[in-house]
C-alpha cells in the first residue's frame, strides 16, 4: 500500500501525528512564557600570569586554571553559602566566556550567572571571581612567603654562624693575617735597608715567627670569609625573595581590583532560547505520543479480509 493511500484512508491518524506534536510544542512554549523571569549578570576580571611566567603559554594556563576554578566544588559551595542559591542551581547556571578584546582573546575572562534573584545573581559572579582569584593567586602568595620566610631563616643563620665565629677568634682573623703581612713586609724592606741597631739574625727570626702565625690564621681566615660569603649570598636571596612576596601580593591586589561588573544590576535574560527549547521537547515528547497512538491503533483496528477471485462456470445454452 502506498503512503498517499494509506494517508487518504486514516486521515483522522495522520492529523493526530500533525496535532499532537504541535499542541504539546505550542503548550511547552506557552509554559516557557508564564515562567517568572530569570535574570542574567556578569563580572569581568584580568587574569594575571604568575610571576615570572610571562609567556604565552603560561598565560593560557593561568586563564584555562582560573576558569576550571570558577566551577570547581570549592567555589560553587563558597557562592551557595555566601548568596543562598542551592549548591545544584549553582553549579548549572555558574559558566565563564572570554569576550574578544581587539580581534585577540586577551586575559580578560567574563564570569556569568543565571538566576531569579536579580540580587543573588549579582553577588553570585562577584563571590565566584573573587573566591577563583584569590585561590588561583594565594598558592603564588603562599609560596612566595614559604620562600621568604626560608630565607630569612638561611640569612639569621648566616650571620649567627659569622658572629659566633669572631668570638671563637678574638676578632677579625682577616684584619689580623693583613696586619701580619704588612709586619712581614716591613721586616723584610728592613732587613734589606738597616734603619735600626737590629741584627739581621734577630730581624729574620721575628719573620719566621709572623710566618708561622699566618699559618695559624690561614684556617680562620678561609673559614671567616666563607661564612662572611654566606652572609653576603643569603641577603641576597633575602632581598630577591621579599620583593617576589611584594609582587605577589601587588599582583593579586592589582587583580581584584580589576574586578568589574559588565552591568550595575543583573539584567532580564531572553527568553527566547527557553521558549524554542521547551517548545521542541514538548513538540517531541507530543510526536512520541502520537506515533504510540498509531501503533496502538494498528494493532486494534479491523483487518480487511481478501477474498480471492473464484471463476464461475458459463452456463451454455440449451436448445
Amino acid at each position: 500500500m502506498e503512503l498517499s493511500d494509506y494517508a487518504r484512508r486514516n486521515r483522522r491518524l495522520v492529523a493526530h501525528l500533525i496535532a499532537i506534536p504541535l499542541v504539546a510544542g505550542l503548550g511547552g512554549a506557552g509554559w516557557a512564557l508564564t515562567r517568572p523571569a530569570d535574570y542574567t549578570h556578569s563580572s569581568e576580571v584580568q587574569v594575571p600570569a604568575a610571576p615570572g611566567q610571562a609567556g604565552a603559554a603560561a598565560v593560557e594556563q593561568t586563564i584555562s586554571t582560573f576558569r576550571t576554578l570558577v566551577t570547581s566544588a570549592g567555589v560553587v559551595n563558597e557562592v551557595a553559602r555566601q548568596t543562598g542559591v542551592g549548591v545544584d542551581d549553582v553549579r548549572e547556571s555558574l559558566t565563564t566566556g572570554r569576550p574578544v578584546q581587539g580581534g585577540q582573546r586577551g586575559t580578560l575572562v567574563r564570569v556569568h550567572f543565571t538566576g531569579d534573584d536579580p540580587e543573588q545573581v549579582t553577588a553570585a559572579t562577584r563571590v565566584a571571581t573573587t573566591v577563583a582569584l584569590n585561590t588561583l593567586l594565594r598558592q603564588s602568595v603562599t609560596a612566595a612567603g614559604s620562600a621568604n620566610a626560608r630565607a630569612k631563616e638561611i640569612a639569621d643563620k648566616a650571620e649567627a654562624d659569622l658572629a659566633a665565629a669572631v668570638k671563637k677568634y678574638g676578632g677579625l682573623p682577616a684584619e689580623r693575617y693583613r696586619a701580619t703581612l704588612g709586619e712581614i713586609s716591613r721586616l723584610e724592606t728592613e732587613l734589606l735597608a738597616p734603619v735600626s741597631q737590629r741584627k739581621p739574625k734577630d730581624i729574620r727570626k721575628t719573620i719566621k715567627t709572623l710566618n708561622g702565625r699566618l699559618t695559624g690564621l690561614a684556617p680562620q681566615v678561609q673559614e671567616y670569609q666563607g661564612l662572611q660569603d654566606a652572609v653576603v649570598q643569603s641577603a641576597r636571596k633575602l632581598a630577591t625573595t621579599e620583593q617576589q612576596a611584594r609582587d605577589v601580593e601587588a599582583n593579586l591586589t592589582a587583580a581584584t581590583a580589576s574586578i568589574t561588573p559588565v552591568t550595575a544590576q543583573a539584567v532580564p535574560a531572553s527568553r527566547g532560547a527557553l521558549v524554542l527549547r521547551a517548545a521542541a521537547l514538548s513538540a517531541g515528547v507530543g510526536l512520541l505520543i502520537a506515533a504510540l497512538l498509531a501503533v496502538l491503533r494498528g494493532f486494534g483496528g479491523r483487518r480487511e479480509v481478501v477474498v480471492p477471485e473464484t471463476t464461475l462456470p458459463v452456463p451454455v445454452p440449451t436448445r
